[in-house]
């Protein structure tokens, strides 16, 4: 019995770190080698409430010096039979910029939405709005509600 509920827990955290570290903390990328990746989780609408897109924790820290690209992919509950996109006018959109640390930002050919990041100003930090919409049918479709995150350039 002990064994298998230590086979459960190790399974669990296998299970929820990809997630969890795409979300949180400084990552370890730089572009053009690698992406910055995070997943954007929609959880369905509710009768009392709209969908929702929920960016990890809120940040991302990254070291500061060299350009990062940034790359969000929407993923819904495993449950979730909703179907999600980004809103094409918007995406990703940027609120705070103080710095003008965003150099580019755009939608890729798998539909997943990155910006690019100078990340030359220590501390800077980028304030933005996930816009994703829920696909009611063919003619409706419906804004999820948003948390404001930010990208911070450590120091």
């Amino acid at each position: 019995m002990n064994c298998s509920l230590k086979l459960l827990a190790i399974a669990g955290a296998v299970a929820f770190a990809p997630y969890s570290l795409a979300n949180t903390g400084e990552q370890k990328c730089s572009h053009p080698k690698n992406d910055c990746s995070a997943n954007v989780s929609v959880k369905t609408a509710t009768a009392g409430a709209p969908c929702q897109a929920v960016i990890g924790v809120g940040h991302i820290r990254v070291a500061r010096g060299v350009q990062t690209r940034h790359v969000w992919k929407i993923v819904s509950a495993p449950k979730d039979k909703g179907q999600y996109e980004w809103d094409l006018a918007n995406g990703i959109e940027i609120i705070q910029d103080k710095d003008h640390q965003v150099l580019n930002k755009g939608i890729t050919k798998e539909g997943h939405f990155w910006i690019l990041n100078a990340n030359n100003v220590p501390g800077s930090e980028i304030e933005y709005i996930a816009h994703v919409r829920q696909i009611v049918d063919r003619a409706h479709t419906q804004m999820c509600d948003s948390m404001d995150p930010r990208i911070i350039n450590s120091l």
